[in-house]
């Protein structure tokens, strides 16, 4: 809902309730990397049992709407926190696709398309360090906050 939106019923009982966008997960994920550090290939590195490990973007994003590494992509996870962390993935997949597209490379277009939307393998590129993606991730949540009526 936009800020300047007059509230009226019930719905303006709102006390105690703070309004998490997909801006704020994706802020949250690059906090999560600063703090616990990025990695490739998977959505989590280091020991199974550390409660707070390196992450891929995608791993970050989990952590920042779940809290913790269990729910990633899960069926048991929390329908309001499911809805961010996907709400906040495809936001990260359209502004790389915007702004930092994976090159075409089998010349097939349904297949391209799928590799040029994929955060999978931007995060993993070569070329790929972990400033890139704290940098990407920031910049695609003040991407939302432009296009969605500003940081709430």
């Amino acid at each position: 809902m936009h800020r300047t939106q007059n509230l009226t019923g019930t719905a303006a009982e709102t006390d105690g309730f703070t309004l998490v966008t997909p801006a704020d997960i994706l802020r949250g994920a690059s906090e999560y990397l600063v703090q616990h550090g990025w990695n490739r290939g998977v959505y989590y590195g280091g020991a199974e049992d550390n409660p707070f490990p390196p992450a891929d973007a995608i791993g970050a994003i989990s952590m920042a709407a779940y809290g913790n590494r269990e729910h990633l992509y899960s069926s048991t996870a929390p329908a309001d926190e499911t809805r961010l962390f996907r709400r906040a993935v495809d936001y990260f997949c359209d502004y790389l696709g915007r702004h930092e597209p994976v090159h075409r490379a089998t010349g097939d277009e349904d297949i391209d398309l799928d590799l040029e939307l994929s955060p999978f393998l931007w995060n993993d590129d070569p070329q790929r360090h972990g400033l890139h993606v704290v940098l990407a991730l920031k910049a695609a949540a003040k991407d939302w906050d432009r296009t969605h009526g500003g940081a709430r």
